[in-house]
């Protein structure tokens, strides 16, 4: 048999093309994200002036739309139950944002002793490696932030996060206490927000190893900002200033 890549070509020029047609319409709030707390402080600021980060490759962008094709069905799911009172709520603390995917009823939950009667619920869809890795080891640290998050917004002592492998539709869910996450939340954020203070992007820090990994060459594999990794302050200053002026104005003029 011979093969033909026509159909793989057309896919992957859709998935390209649809996600930067939403980012052309996109318009950032210049706020610090709930999604964005477990990133590194580079990260944060950069994206808060505007400085785009690298491009996703076509599967990774194919990864995502399965993701939100499964993570819908969890919505659907968890509607069956009748337990759903609000989905995509827009909430923020502390000034920064995020929308949580489901706020739900305890009333069908096999924990008992839930003191909250609605409860915020984030959905991550993972690999059946990552699965694996979430059964054994606990819910994600970063995800853990971006639940407790919600949970402070909505004033709630605990959140939930729902696993679901895009495999095999296997389901792990988490209870988290909100108070254990709480003070390092705030940690983040005034850390964020003396950083804008102090107008200068900071060089780069991995918050988890991950994010500092190399590859046999050297490169940054899963850094957003690769091309700023490396860099010095003053390698960060000429590259801000010389490349993106707008953003380097916005930075010089005073934070938010």
């Amino acid at each position: 048999m011979i093969t033909d890549e026509f159909l793989k070509r057309f896919v992957e020029k859709t998935l390209v093309e649809d996600n930067q047609a939403e980012k052309a319409t996109h318009i950032a709030s210049g706020k610090l994200s709930a999604s964005g707390l477990g990133n590194p402080l580079q990260w944060q600021v950069l994206k808060y002036l505007g400085i785009p980060s690298k491009e996703i490759e076509p599967f990774l962008l194919g990864k995502f739309l399965r993701g939100n094709h499964v993570e819908d069905l969890v919505i659907k799911w968890l509607e069956k139950l009748d337990i759903v009172k609000e989905t995509q709520k827009e909430i923020e603390y502390k000034d920064t944002i995020g929308l949580v995917d489901a706020v739900t009823d305890t009333s069908k939950f096999d924990t008992l002793d839930l003191k909250d009667k609605l409860i915020p619920n984030e959905i991550k869809s993972v690999s059946n490696m990552k699965f694996k890795r979430i059964n054994d080891t606990g819910a994600d640290p970063q995800h853990s932030l971006q639940a407790a998050l919600y949970a402070l917004a909505m004033g709630t002592e605990n959140f939930v996060i729902h696993y679901i492998s895009t495999d095999d539709y296997r389901i792990k869910t988490f209870i988290g206490e909100t108070e254990k996450f709480a003070k390092e939340i705030d940690e983040i954020i005034e850390t964020y927000n003396k950083q804008l203070g102090f107008k200068e992007v900071p060089v780069f820090k991995a918050r988890y190893n991950w994010q500092g990994t190399r590859d046999a060459r050297g490169g940054f594999p899963y850094n957003n900002y690769p091309e700023w990794a490396d860099l010095s302050a003053g390698q960060i200053e000429e590259k801000l200033q010389k490349e993106y002026p707008e953003s380097y104005k916005k930075l010089k003029g005073g934070g938010k």
